[in-house]
């Protein structure tokens, strides 16, 4: 643990949150919340270069490969002897994945008030999954930590998604040496600071009055994401779940 990435990422998570509530409370700032994270990453990364503050212990990027995968087609193989286990493998990280993407998106359908259609989500990522096989990518799925800033950047439609993917290739063609010297902490804050808006205290509370047993997997379900992973909070909640 070194000081300095606790001084860059709490510093810049306060300015995310003071962006955030500006872009609030007057309308006329709508813009700021959403350009204050790309701000954050081109200051932050300025000041580690100069400074050479990396030489201190702040943890950075570093090297990001450049351009996107070329097609792996050509090593696909469905009679090895690994056949089996990748298929066990694909099926667990697909049941995974789906969890996951189905939890994160009926979240932040009930904060927006639209309906998710499940069949539409999981043909989307299947197709996803399969066309990024032949690249060999990581697996595709709703991640909370992108949605999360999406909806802190007050994005509105799926075209969020096609500009970030346009931008996504646009860094990784010409802009990766300069995210070198990116600090590691700011990405934290950037997700961090669109934590806030996705805590409902009143809703927890209600649960509360409903149920008690419902409100301890709640409960369960946030530590469980909060101090290990997506997945952990997961099951907890699926877990709590099925006990009932």
């Amino acid at each position: 643990w070194y000081p300095l990435n606790f001084v860059i990422g709490s510093s810049f998570l306060i300015f995310l949150l003071i962006a955030r509530f500006m872009g609030k409370k007057n309308k006329k700032l709508f813009w700021l919340p959403a350009i204050a994270p790309l701000v954050s990453v081109i200051l932050s990364t300025f000041i580690v270069y100069i400074s050479k503050a990396d030489k201190n212990g702040v943890n950075i990027v570093k090297h990001v490969k450049r351009g996107l995968n070329p097609s792996s087609i050509h090593q696909l193989q469905l009679n090895g002897e690994h056949v089996g286990q990748a298929a066990k493998i694909g099926f667990i990280s697909a049941v995974i994945a789906l969890t996951e993407a189905m939890a994160v998106g009926r979240s932040f359908a009930s904060i927006k008030g639209y309906h998710l259609d499940g069949n539409k989500e999981m043909l989307a990522m299947g197709c996803g999954n399969i066309a990024g096989s032949f690249t060999s990518c990581y697996v595709a799925t709703g991640s909370f930590s992108r949605t999360a800033v999406n909806f802190s950047a007050r994005c509105q439609s799926s075209i969020s998604n096609i500009v970030m993917a346009v931008t996504v290739i646009l860094c990784l063609e010409l802009f990766t040496r300069l995210l070198y010297y990116t600090p590691m902490a700011i990405l934290a804050s950037i997700i961090l600071s669109a934590l806030p808006g996705l805590i409902d205290i009143r809703e927890a509370c209600y649960i509360w009055k409903v149920d008690k047993f419902d409100f301890f997997a709640c409960i369960g379900a946030f530590f469980g994401v909060l101090l290990v992973s997506v997945e952990t909070g997961l099951l907890v909640a699926v877990s709590s779940s099925s006990l009932t």
